[in-house]
């Protein structure tokens, strides 16, 4: 009994977090908190993670969208229809986070990097 409700508790966690997790942001201020979402899983389309960046490099707009391959663009209306000034790039990408709206070192690693430190301080100073 109890191993036939450990297997039907792994198979529950089959496909859980497969949705693609991308930045969303729709100003600069907004794209510096890092948040992030699931995007919807849709059967006959495909999701990329979008992020807008300004003539600076600056993530200005991020977002799930459908779109048919990962490619950047420069174009003066997304493909939602939204405007936007025309040096500014748009790009679309296929793996989690990689539309860069938070900040450059996940707070989930920090712990890890801290612990890696910890141990190199060590190791070196024997």
């Amino acid at each position: 009994m109890t191993s036939a409700f450990v297997l039907l508790s792994l198979l529950s966690l089959v496909g859980f977090g497969s949705a693609l997790n991308c930045y969303q942001c729709n100003s600069a201020d907004e794209c510096k908190e890092g948040k992030s979402r699931n995007c919807p899983e849709v059967p006959v389309v495909e999701m990329h993670c979008w992020s807008v960046r300004n003539s600076k490099g600056e993530v200005q707009i991020a977002s799930c969208f459908p779109w048919r391959k990962e490619e950047c663009m420069n174009t003066p209306t997304l493909p939602d229809g939204r405007k936007i000034s025309s040096d500014w790039q748009a790009c679309a990408c296929k793996t989690d986070l990689c539309n860069a709206a938070g900040p450059a070192i996940a707070p989930s690693l920090l712990p890890y990097l801290f612990l890696l430190f910890a141990a190199s301080w060590r190791f070196f100073s024997l």
